[in-house]
C-alpha cells in the first residue's frame, strides 16, 4: 500500500497541471478512510473547472469554506524554512512565498517534494547576476504557471538573465512589481518569445514611462495576454497615448495604469483609441483626473464593457459623478471605487439614479463629504456593499 500510495502522490508532484493525478489521489484517500480530504481535493477540481455562474457554484464554494475552516492547517504542507505557504487550490497548497534569496537557495528543493507547486513568489532586495542565472537555470521552474520576483532586485541590466531561462514556457503569469526596471526592460521582455504564454503581467511600481510603453503596446508574442498593471511607472498622458494604439490595447481585459499622473489628456487619448478594447476592469486611482476626464471615459463605446471601474484620489467631484447619468455608461459596472473622490451628499445622490445602482457590489465611497443622513440612505440601499 505504501509503494502505491507513493506512486500516486509522485504523480502529483511531478505533473501539477494536470487534474487527473490528484483525482486518481483522492480516490486512493477515499478507499484508505481519508473521505473529508478526497471530498475537498475533488471540490476544488470542480469549482477549477466550472463557470462563474454555475448554480452550483455557491453552494461548492460554502462547503470549500467549511473544510478549510475546519481542516487547512493539517492538510497544509510541512513548513519549510524562510518560506511561507499560499492557499489551496485544485485540491492542495500550490503557492510558496520566499523573503530573502539565502532561504530559497538553502531550502528550495524541499519546497518541490512536498507540494505540487506552480506558483513561486521570491522576495529578492538584493541580488547578484550568478544567483539570478541559478534561479533561471532551475529546472523546477518548469512547473511554475506563475512567478513573481520584487523587491527592488532586478533592474535593466538583470532581467535578460531572468528571462532567457529555458524553463518559463509555462508561465501565465509573470509579476515583476516593484523593482528597478527601465524602458529598456521593456524592450528585453517583448524580445523572448518564451513568455507567449503569458495571461498576466504585473510590471506595477517600476520606471518604464512612455517610451517603454511605446514597445509594450505593439508587442506581438502576447497573443494571450488580457491583464496588465502598469501602475506608479511614471507614464504620464504620453505614455497613455502610445498604449491605446492597436496591438496589446485591443486584447487586454483587466487594465491598471493608478499612479501615473495621466491627468485629463491621457484620459482622452484612451478614449480615442482608434480600435476599442474588451476592457472589463480599469484602474485609474491617483492620476490627476477631472470631471472632464471621466466624461471622456464613459462617452467612450467600450465603456458599456466595464464591470469594475477605480477612479479613487482624483477630484472628480460631483460633476464628475453626474457624467454617469447623462452618459452611456456600463448598466454591468458592479464595482465602483471613488475614495477621496471631492464628492458631497448631493453627487452620492445623484449616483443612485444610475441604472448599474441596485447592482453594485462593491461601492467606496469613503474620505468624501457625506452627511450622515446621506450615508444612512446609502447603507439602507446597498448595506455591506458600500463602504463609507
Amino acid at each position: 500500500m505504501e509503494e502505491h500510495h507513493h506512486t500516486l502522490w509522485s504523480n502529483v508532484l511531478e505533473n501539477p497541471h494536470q487534474d487527473e493525478p490528484r483525482t486518481a489521489y483522492a480516490a486512493w484517500l477515499e478507499n484508505n478512510g481519508q473521505t473529508l480530504r478526497a471530498e475537498f481535493i475533488r471540490l476544488q477540481l470542480d469549482l477549477a473547472q466550472c463557470s462563474p455562474t454555475d448554480p452550483r457554484r455557491p453552494a461548492w464554494l460554502a462547503r470549500e469554506q467549511e473544510l478549510l475552516v475546519h481542516h487547512a492547517d493539517a492538510w497544509r504542507p510541512a513548513p519549510v524554512p524562510g518560506a511561507a505557504w499560499g492557499g489551496f487550490r485544485r485540491g492542495f497548497v500550490e503557492e510558496v512565498i520566499f523573503d530573502h534569496w539565502m532561504p530559497f537557495e538553502a531550502h528550495q528543493a524541499g519546497v518541490w517534494s512536498v507540494a505540487p507547486v506552480t506558483v513561486l513568489r521570491l522576495y529578492l532586495e538584493m541580488v547578484e547576476g550568478e544567483q539570478l542565472n541559478r534561479l533561471a537555470q532551475n529546472p523546477a521552474l518548469a512547473r511554475l504557471n506563475g512567478l513573481q520576483v520584487w523587491g527592488g532586485g532586478l533592474n535593466d541590466d538583470l532581467l535578460p538573465i531572468l528571462v532567457d531561462s529555458p524553463h518559463l514556457s509555462q508561465l501565465e503569469m509573470l509579476d515583476l512589481s516593484e523593482n528597478d526596471l527601465g524602458p529598456q526592460a521593456a524592450d528585453c521582455l517583448v524580445h523572448f518569445q518564451c513568455l507567449e504564454n503569458l495571461e498576466i503581467l504585473d510590471l506595477a511600481d517600476n520606471q518604464l514611462e512612455a517610451s517603454g510603453v511605446e514597445v509594450l503596446a505593439t508587442a506581438a508574442h502576447w497573443p494571450k495576454l488580457r491583464s496588465l498593471s502598469l501602475a506608479a511607472n511614471y507614464l504620464g498622458a504620453a505614455g497613455a497615448t502610445e498604449l491605446a494604439h492597436p496591438g496589446l490595447w485591443q486584447q487586454l481585459v483587466e487594465l491598471d495604469l493608478s499612479e501615473n499622473k495621466l491627468r485629463d489628456a491621457g484620459v482622452l487619448a484612451l478614449s480615442r483609441a482608434k480600435v476599442a478594447p474588451q476592457i472589463q476592469q480599469l484602474q485609474l486611482a491617483s492620476n490627476n483626473i477631472s470631471s472632464h476626464g471621466v466624461r471622456a471615459l464613459l462617452n467612450t463605446d467600450w465603456a458599456k464593457n466595464l464591470v469594475s471601474l477605480n477612479l479613487s484620489l482624483n477630484s472628480i467631484r460631483d460633476d464628475g459623478v453626474q457624467a454617469f447619468l447623462k452618459l452611456p455608461v456600463a448598466e454591468n459596472l458592479r464595482s465602483l471605487q471613488l475614495r477621496g473622490c471631492q464628492i458631497t451628499s448631493r453627487g452620492a445622490t445623484m449616483l443612485q439614479l444610475a441604472p448599474f445602482f441596485p447592482h453594485l457590489q462593491l461601492l467606496d465611497l469613503r474620505n468624501n463629504a457625506l452627511d450622515l443622513r446621506t450615508q444612512e440612505m446609502l447603507q439602507d440601499t446597498l448595506g455591506q456593499r458600500v463602504w463609507l
